[in-house]
C-alpha cells in the first residue's frame, strides 16, 4: 500500500511498503542510503539516476516528509521536505549524476542568484570549523571530505599483488571507503602548524619514496607487523595504510571488521571496534580545529 507523506505539485515523497520513494511527476526515483555513510541514492530500475554525497540517510528523509520536520546538512543548510525535494528534483533534472552535497547547494544558488543560500561557517575565509568533543569533530571530518570516490580496487589489488601482501574483502572495503580520506580537505590543528606530520595513507599514496618496500614490510611473505597482528587478532587481516601524528601507526582491517594498529618497533597490537575509535587515540594529543580545501 502506497502513502504520500509529503506532496508539492508534481513532487511526491512515497512510502511504499519499507521503500521510499521520490516522484517527479510520473517518473518514480526509489531512494536508499547505505548504513554506514549518508550518501542517498536515488534509483531509476537497477541503475542510479543520482547520488548526494554527504546527504540524508533513506530514514531521514522518511522522517523529515512523515513527521514535518527540519534537519540540517553538513553544510549547514536547513531542510525541510519542500526544500529537500527540490534539492534533489534539481540534481536529478540536470542530469548531475554523482555530486557532493555542498556543490549541489551552489549550483541551485547559482540558478537562483536573488536568494540568500547559507554559506559554510569558514576560518580565515577559506576553512571550515569543527565543533564539540574530539570524537564529535573526527565523525564531521569523515562526513566533510568525499571519501572513497578515487579509488581504483583493480589497480590496488595489482599493487597488492606485487609484493604478495594479503587483501581480504573486509580489506578492500575499507579501502575503497576511506581511501584518500584527506584528498579534497585536510584538517589544521587548535595551538599547531598545519604541518605536524598528521597523515591517513593507503600504501599506494604513502608518502615514503618507495611505497611498495613499505607495503611488503607490513604485509609481504617475512613480515614480522603482519604475523603479530594477525596472531592477535585471531583471524586473516589486510594491511590498509599509516595513520598518526609523527609515530605513524600501521594499520589492518580484520575479516572480523575490526581495526588493528602496530608501531614499528613495538611489538604491542592496539585493537578498535572502527575508525572513529582509532582516530580518538591518535589524535588524543591534537584536537582538529577545522577542515581546510
Amino acid at each position: 500500500m502506497s502513502i504520500i507523506l509529503f506532496e508539492n505539485n508534481d513532487v511526491r515523497i512515497v512510502e511504499d511498503g519499507d521503500a521510499l520513494y521520490l516522484y517527479d511527476g510520473s517518473e518514480g526515483y526509489r531512494i536508499t542510503s547505505e548504513w554506514h555513510n549518508p550518501d542517498t541514492y536515488l534509483w531509476r530500475g537497477d541503475k542510479t539516476a543520482l547520488v548526494v554525497y554527504h546527504g540524508f540517510t533513506e530514514e531521514e528523509i522518511r522522517l523529515v516528509a512523515k513527521e514535518n520536520r527540519t534537519i540540517s546538512a553538513i553544510t549547514g543548510r536547513k531542510y525541510d521536505a519542500a526544500e529537500l525535494c527540490r534539492l534533489l528534483v534539481f540534481g536529478l533534472r540536470e542530469g548531475m549524476g554523482s555530486v557532493d552535497i555542498g556543490y549541489l547547494e551552489n549550483k541551485i544558488a547559482a540558478s537562483n542568484p536573488d536568494e540568500n543560500t547559507p554559506k559554510k561557517k569558514n576560518i580565515d575565509s577559506c576553512g571550515y570549523k569543527l565543533h564539540g568533543t574530539l570524537r564529535e569533530r573526527i565523525v564531521e571530518m569523515i562526513r566533510m571530505v568525499d571519501v572513497g570516490s578515487y579509488v581504483d580496487i583493480d589497480d590496488t589489488r595489482t599493487f597488492y599483488r606485487q609484493v604478495g601482501a594479503p587483501l581480504y574483502p573486509k580489506g578492500e572495503a575499507f579501502i575503497k571507503r576511506y581511501g584518500y580520506l584527506f584528498c579534497s580537505m585536510y584538517p589544521v590543528f587548535a595551538n599547531e602548524d598545519d604541518d605536524i606530520g598528521f597523515r591517513f595513507d593507503i600504501f599506494e599514496d604513502c608518502m615514503d619514496d618507495d611505497p611498495l618496500n613499505v607495503l611488503r614490510e607490513a604485509g609481504g611473505e617475512n613480515s614480522e607487523m603482519l604475523r603479530l597482528v594477525k596472531s592477535a587478532a585471531g583471524c586473516e587481516v589486510t594491511p590498509v595504510g599509516q595513520y598518526g601524528c609523527g609515530d605513524y601507526a600501521t594499520v589492518y582491517v580484520g575479516e572480523n571488521g575490526k581495526l588493528y594498529a602496530i608501531h614499528k618497533g613495538n611489538p604491542r597490537v592496539e585493537i578498535y571496534e572502527n575508525i572513529i575509535d582509532l582516530m580518538e587515540v591518535e589524535l588524543k594529543d591534537h584536537i582538529p580545529e577545522a577542515m581546510m580545501d
